[in-house]
C-alpha cells in the first residue's frame, strides 16, 4: 500500500511538471523533465569564479538553457568544466575552484 502512495504521489507531483513542459514547447522552448536533480553547491562556486572572469550571466544562462533542456548536467564536474571553459573561464581555474576551498565560505 505505501508503495501504491508514493507512485500516486510521483505522478501527482510530475503533472505541474509535464504541464510546464508542455508550455514551454508550445513556446518553442526545450524542457525535460527526465533530468538529473543535485545539489548545486558546485555549481554556485563556479558562477562566483565566472564573475571574477566578466562572464558570471553567459555561464550562468548556459547552464540554466542546457540544463532544462536537459541537455547540461551542471552537477557532473568534468561538464561543469568544459561549459566553464565556453564562457571564458579557465579550465584549470575551475578545476581548482572545484578540488579546493575557494568560494566555499571557509578559511
Amino acid at each position: 500500500m505505501a508503495l501504491r502512495t508514493k507512485d500516486k504521489n510521483r505522478r501527482a507531483l510530475s503533472c505541474p511538471a509535464r504541464k510546464l513542459a508542455e508550455l514551454a514547447q508550445a513556446e518553442g522552448l526545450p524542457y525535460s523533465v527526465d533530468r538529473s536533480a543535485a545539489n548545486t553547491f558546485d555549481v554556485h562556486r563556479v558562477r562566483h569564479l565566472a564573475r571574477a572572469h566578466g562572464v558570471a550571466t553567459p555561464l550562468f544562462s548556459t547552464l540554466q538553457r542546457g540544463y532544462f533542456a536537459g541537455e547540461v548536467n551542471p552537477f557532473d564536474r568534468d561538464e561543469l568544466v568544459k561549459v566553464a571553459a565556453e564562457a571564458g573561464v579557465p579550465a584549470e581555474a575551475t578545476r581548482a575552484t572545484l578540488s579546493g576551498d575557494t568560494y566555499t565560505g571557509r578559511p
